[in-house]
C-alpha cells in the first residue's frame, strides 16, 4: 500500500489558494513532459558518486527514505546508509547511477505540501519530490488532492528529464528520515515539479471542440493572464487561435470558463461545427471575422 507523506494531515485544516500551474507555449503531447529513462542515466561530469552496488533498493539495515518504480520499470531509491549520510540510486536490476550527499527542503501548500531532496552530479541536479496539491476550492466540497512523486532532472535551470512514479507501493519522502540524514535548505530547489500535476491531470479532449487532442496542445486561460486569470484548459492550437480571433481579453474575462457562453458567438459556433470532423493535428490559417 502506498505510504502517504506527513503533509496529508494538512488536508482537513488548510484553505486558500494553491500554487499556480502557469502554462507555457505549445508542447508536443506526451513528449517533453516525461523524458526517457536515458535522461536519468549517469552524465560525464565528475560527481560525488559511490561505487555501484548490487541492488537499487535499500538494504535491510538502511533507512528507506524514498522508493518507487517508474513507467520504464526502473526504480528510484534514496537510502540512508549511515548517520547524516544517504545515497540516491537509479536503475533496473542493478544500479546505473549512485550519488551521495544531498540536501532536503519542504513547504506547506493549501491542502497539502511538498518535500524535495536534491543530489548534484556536476551541473546536473536530480531532485526527488513528493507533492500533494489541492485541486478543488469550491466551498464545502472535497479538496480532491493530486498526489505525485518522482524525480526531475535539471542541467543548470533547464529541465532535461521528468520521471513520475508509476507504482502502487511508492514510498513518498519520509520527513523524519530526511531530517535525520540531510541538511535542510530554506526553500525548494525547483518549482518545475508542478509539471507532474499537469502531466497527471491532462485531459484527452479539447475543451472547446471536444475532439481528441493531438501531438501539439496549448493551454488556454479562460480568464486571460492579463486579467489575472490562473486556471488553464487544453486546446488544439487552431481552436486556441479561433477563440482569440473572435473575442477580446475583456470579453473573455467576463465570460470566463463558460464554454456554452462562448458558443453563442455565431462565428465561433460555425468554426466548432466545421472543425468537428477534422483530425486531431489538423492545421489551417485562422482569420479574424470582419
Amino acid at each position: 500500500m502506498r505510504a502517504l507523506p506527513a503533509f496529508t494531515l494538512l488536508l482537513a485544516s488548510c484553505g486558500g489558494g494553491a500554487a499556480e500551474n502557469e502554462a507555457g507555449p505549445a508542447r508536443e503531447r506526451g513528449k517533453p513532459v516525461v523524458a526517457p529513462a536515458a535522461a536519468l542515466s549517469p552524465v560525464a561530469a565528475p560527481a560525488p558518486t559511490s561505487p555501484l552496488g548490487n541492488t537499487v533498493g535499500c538494504a535491510p539495515d538502511e533507512d528507506r527514505i524514498f522508493s518507487c518504480k517508474v513507467a520504464s520499470g526502473k526504480r528510484i531509491a534514496i537510502c540512508g546508509t549511515g548517520e547524516r549520510d544517504a545515497e540516491y540510486r537509479f536503475g533496473g536490476s542493478t544500479p546505473e547511477l549512485v550519488l551521495r550527499g544531498g540536501r532536503w527542503a519542504s513547504v506547506p501548500y493549501s491542502g497539502g505540501g511538498e518535500a524535495q531532496i536534491v543530489f548534484a552530479n556536476g551541473t546536473t541536479r536530480y531532485i526527488v519530490f513528493s507533492r500533494m496539491v489541492r485541486t478543488n476550492f469550491a466551498a464545502g466540497e472535497p479538496n480532491n488532492p493530486a498526489i505525485s512523486d518522482g524525480v526531475i532532472v535539471l542541467d543548470g535551470e533547464k529541465v532535461i528529464g521528468l520521471q513520475l512514479c508509476d507504482d502502487a507501493d511508492t514510498v513518498s519522502i519520509d520527513y523524519d528520515l530526511a531530517e535525520a540524514h540531510f541538511p535542510r535548505a530554506d526553500e525548494l530547489f525547483s518549482w518545475e515539479t508542478d509539471r507532474a500535476d499537469r502531466a497527471d491531470r491532462q485531459p484527452d479532449n479539447c475543451w472547446l471542440c471536444g475532439r481528441a487532442l493531438g501531438r501539439k496542445v496549448q493551454q488556454h486561460h479562460p480568464v486571460p493572464k492579463a486579467k489575472k486569470g490562473r486556471e488553464t484548459v487544453p486546446l488544439h492550437p487552431i481552436c486556441h487561435r479561433a477563440i482569440h480571433a473572435n473575442f477580446t481579453n475583456a470579453q473573455l474575462a467576463r465570460i470566463g470558463a463558460d464554454r456554452d457562453a462562448l458558443l453563442t458567438d455565431e462565428a465561433l459556433a460555425r468554426f466548432v461545427e466545421w472543425v468537428a470532423d477534422k483530425p486531431p493535428d489538423f492545421h489551417a490559417p485562422t482569420r479574424k471575422p470582419r
